[in-house]
C-alpha cells in the first residue's frame, strides 16, 4: 500500500561518504577474524559506490534532507 503525504517524514537524515560526498553504498558486509573455525564479525562495513572506500556507519557523515510536499 502506498504512503500518503501525511505518513512521509518531513525531515530525513541520509548518510554521505566523507571522501567524495556520494550517498549510495553497497553492503553490509562483515570484517573480522576466524576464531576456532568460526567467522567472528568485529565490524560491519559498507562500500561507497563512487570511490569504493569501506566505511562503518559511524564514519559516514549525516546529511539532513528536507522533503517538500
Amino acid at each position: 500500500m502506498a504512503k500518503t503525504k501525511d505518513e512521509v517524514p518531513a525531515d530525513k537524515v541520509i548518510k554521505k561518504c566523507p571522501s567524495c560526498g556520494a550517498t549510495l553504498f553497497q553492503g553490509p558486509y562483515g570484517r573480522g577474524e576466524i576464531a576456532n573455525g568460526e567467522f567472528v564479525v568485529k565490524e560491519t562495513l559498507y562500500n561507497c559506490a563512487n570511490c569504493h572506500r569501506p566505511l562503518a556507519l559511524h564514519e559516514m557523515i549525516d546529511h539532513p534532507v528536507t522533503i517538500v510536499h
